[in-house]
């Protein structure tokens, strides 16, 4: 999903050691669930016009090379809204080159954040709100294709030597027709972040990671702070 200002929801993906402190919602990243593994997220996110978002993430490896995504969010002022995404790996990353990644974000093609009936929810039967109307390509199933590969691993993790990952793709519809992405780092095995690019919204992210199954991020993403709290677990 892109879009500008309340056109986007952050969502953090949780990654497997060593790396986390993941990406924006439906920005795709090569941070693939493991088969048989699930991850779940709780985010706040605090936006203008009275409109924020209470948001609920799971992620799920289904089998080798594919992973489903199921969202959901409940906005102030608004509606509740959900999208399910998939992602199937074609490459698989190695030491020497990055994986390939495609899928399609809202593939059964719900109301979405960003959509037209997300529009008319925010606006009301008055409006007056000043926000942008709403694009219907934000309600489609949505193309995306990726590469994401490991540009530093040190043997030992701090701030001389961080653990390095790079992510760049490039999506249709809901995605913007551009490219995004940009880098996770780890400067200790229990902290890092993120610096990522979406539908030319910065974002800037730090995590903690408490034990080995949660951890905490705080951010900002357009301008405006969010928190989430995820888990990873296996079924």
């Amino acid at each position: 999903m892109s879009g500008r200002t309340l056109f986007a929801v952050l969502l953090v993906v949780a990654l497997s050691a060593p790396v986390f402190a993941g990406d924006i919602i439906a920005m795709p990243t090569g941070n693939s669930v493991a088969p048989g593994d699930f991850e779940i997220n709780a985010i706040y996110w605090n936006r203008p016009h009275d409109t924020d978002a209470l948001i609920g993430e799971a992620f799920f490896g289904v089998f080798d090379r594919l992973e489903l995504d199921v969202l959901f969010a409940d906005v102030d002022n608004a509606d509740s809204y959900w999208q399910l995404n998939a992602y199937a790996t074609l490459i698989k990353e190695t030491a020497t080159h990055p994986s390939l990644i495609a899928g399609f974000t809202n593939i059964t093609g719900e109301d979405w954040i960003g959509g037209a009936q997300f529009a008319k929810d925010v606006m009301g039967p008055v409006g007056g709100t000043g926000l942008p109307l709403g694009h219907s390509e934000y309600d489609e199933a949505s193309f995306f294709v990726l590469g994401s590969y490991n540009l530093a691993v040190p043997e030992e993790i701090d701030w001389q030597t961080p653990f390095v990952r790079l992510h760049l793709g490039y999506g249709d519809k809901a995605h913007g027709d551009q490219g995004f992405g940009g880098m996770q780092f780890k400067v200790h095995p229990r902290f890092g972040g993120a610096i990522l690019n979406y539908a030319a919204m910065p974002a800037y992210m730090l995590t903690f990671q408490a034990a080995d199954w949660l951890e905490a991020t705080a951010g900002v993403y357009d301008g405006d702070t969010f928190y989430r709290l995820g888990g990873f677990f296996s079924w």
